[in-house]
């Protein structure tokens, strides 16, 4: 019994030894697949971003916590002599796991799996009048990642980061390409 628990205990001080925290950060373009039809103006790309803390369980195994925003498309309708505008913005919180590997000395990769509270907020105005409308949904986030080690405890990130977002039943993705930092304590 003596043995086991020496055994437990240190195997617990290996993996205490081996976990580390970090925080992420990365922002790009984001494209999304939005019905456009009847719109005489459509942006489907715009700015996302994502914040992230994690945890390593492992060198190669950490859960996240954080903040992704996947972006905002515009689109204008005629209506009348007037021009209908709206704006269409998905944003949320989430937590998940992350798993990497080193392929060479100083580069890493890594993939995400996220599940998340997201929000998408559909602006419209007309003629002067505005009005706004929000829906929150729970999604699956996915993410892949390439990292090079600048320093010991500082990586420089390309990403890529997919969505969905969802407003009055309809349904669409979202894509995020960035580049960002990740700092290791």
């Amino acid at each position: 019994m003596k043995k086991w628990i020496l055994g437990v205990a240190l195997a617990a001080a290996a993996v205490g030894a081996q976990a580390q925290m970090y925080v992420s950060a990365s922002g790009g373009l984001s494209s999304a697949s939005v019905d456009c039809s009847g719109s005489s103006g459509c942006d489907k790309s715009g700015f996302g971003f994502k914040v992230l803390g994690g945890y390593r369980v492992t060198p190669n195994v950490a859960v996240e916590a954080g903040y992704y925003n996947l972006g905002k498309w515009s689109a204008s309708v005629p209506w009348g002599t007037a021009t209908l505008k709206t704006d269409l913005k998905t944003a949320g919180f989430g937590v998940g796991a992350a798993l990497s590997a080193n392929i060479a000395p100083k580069v890493n990769v890594v993939g995400r799996l996220a599940l998340a509270s997201m929000s998408s907020k559909l602006s419209v105005s007309l003629a002067g009048n505005s009005a706004s409308e929000s829906e929150s949904n729970v999604g699956v986030l996915l993410g892949l990642g390439i990292g090079y080690a600048a320093t010991k405890n500082l990586s420089i990130d390309a990403t890529f980061d997919t969505g969905k977002h969802e407003f009055d039943g309809e349904t669409g993705s979202a894509r995020v390409f960035g580049l960002g930092l990740t700092a290791s304590f």
